[in-house]
């Protein structure tokens, strides 16, 4: 059934005249029909045994039929006069872009390429920019979901295979390539605000913590380090709102967390130049490379 769904997707896009009646119908009928099924896979993912795997199929196919229908009807999502419908079929991909299955979700990464790419052809530029206000929200909520979910290593990384972790690696520079394709739309300031705050927001969480447990919950600062350090050709050097807090966190994060110490070496070479403007902050810095 989804191969049908999705042939039938592809038969008739948006961008041609004849199929707009079609597309209209088409898009509030598959998504209500979806919700039930979509929300009862999303409630049973957390079974474990053979339903756990049907589910998961389940999920993997309601992906591929939001996201085919999302780049099938990219016109349409990109056209002023269809945004109210439009949006709520972008508010679905994003759903599938935070499902827990990160295999499944990367699946969405294709469409959001695809929304940045079509949505930099629009002329004139004033009617491209109202568009992209229109889908800040959800844009900055893409942000969120790759920062804090997509981007994020598994709390068994250690227990991996070196190929899964290969995998993961692949996977993430896919991700970071979806966080740079946002700064072309909202530039990088937005950007880097949204990561900052996402940082600041998971430092003061981790405070919370006893020290050991500090040590072992540091997935989602690393995180939001890897997501800040990807879109640095799109920072200023003049930059003194987040980079500054970065810079001061690095220093203070456990020195014996591999990956941690990886990405935080790594957001340091990255901003070189900055560091080169601002040598205030490469001093602490220097201890923290050396141990590496």
């Amino acid at each position: 059934a989804v191969d049908l769904i999705v042939e039938i997707l592809r038969m008739y896009p948006s961008h041609i005249p004849q199929n707009e009646m079609l597309v209209q119908k088409l898009i509030p009928l598959l998504l209500s029909m979806l919700q039930p099924a979509f929300d009862r896979a999303m409630q049973n993912t957390t079974q474990a045994g053979h339903e756990h795997d049907e589910e998961d199929e389940n999920m993997r196919g309601y992906c591929r039929i939001v996201t085919e229908m999302g780049e099938s009807y990219m016109s349409l999502i990109l056209s002023q006069q269809h945004y109210q419908e439009a949006s709520k079929l972008v508010e679905w991909v994003l759903r599938c872009s935070a499902i827990a299955d990160k295999e499944i979700a990367s699946m969405t990464l294709h469409f959001w390429y695809r929304f940045v790419v079509d949505l930099e052809l629009i002329e004139p530029y004033e009617l491209r920019q109202n568009i992209v206000d229109a889908y800040t929200p959800l844009i900055l909520r893409l942000l969120d979901i790759c920062s804090g979910h997509l981007m994020q290593y598994p709390a068994d990384l250690d227990e991996l295979s070196p190929d899964a972790v290969d995998d993961i690696h692949r996977d993430r520079y896919y991700v970071a390539e979806t966080v740079e394709d946002c700064c072309r739309l909202l530039g990088g300031s937005a950007v880097l605000r949204q990561a900052g705050n996402r940082l600041k927001e998971e430092c003061q969480r981790v405070q919370q913590q006893s020290q050991n447990q500090q040590i072992c919950d540091w997935q989602r600062i690393e995180s939001c380090l890897y997501c800040i350090q990807s879109i640095h050709r799109y920072i200023p050097n003049d930059e003194n709102d987040f980079l500054p807090f970065c810079m001061n966190l690095i220093p203070q994060l456990p020195p014996d967390v591999s990956p941690l110490r990886f990405t935080a070496s790594l957001t340091i070479g990255k901003y070189a130049s900055w560091l080169a403007t601002h040598p205030q902050h490469m001093q602490p810095l220097m201890p923290y490379l050396a141990q590496g």
